[in-house]
């Protein structure tokens, strides 16, 4: 019961958050024989004069990368 509260106090928080303004990138590369294709957000606030973390969101076997960015809003973080 309790992570079921958790999950859904969390889902309500991912809901609500607001996104910044930015532009997300399509790019791909290979693994192995394997060609792999992500998603890049970057915000508008970004200039590239100062370093800044990446933050690395993996999306189940099912979710494609969209889905992910979507449902986890992380461009809101």
């Amino acid at each position: 019961m309790r992570n079921t509260l958790l999950l859904c106090l969390g889902l309500c928080m991912c809901v609500t958050a607001r996104a910044q303004n930015g532009t997300y990138f399509e790019g791909s590369l290979e693994v192995g024989d394997s060609l792999r294709t992500y998603l890049l957000y970057v915000p508008a606030t970004y200039d590239g004069t100062q370093e800044w973390p990446l933050v690395v969101s993996y999306h189940g076997f099912n979710v494609g990368a969209q889905f992910q960015a979507d449902i986890s809003q992380m461009d809101s973080v």
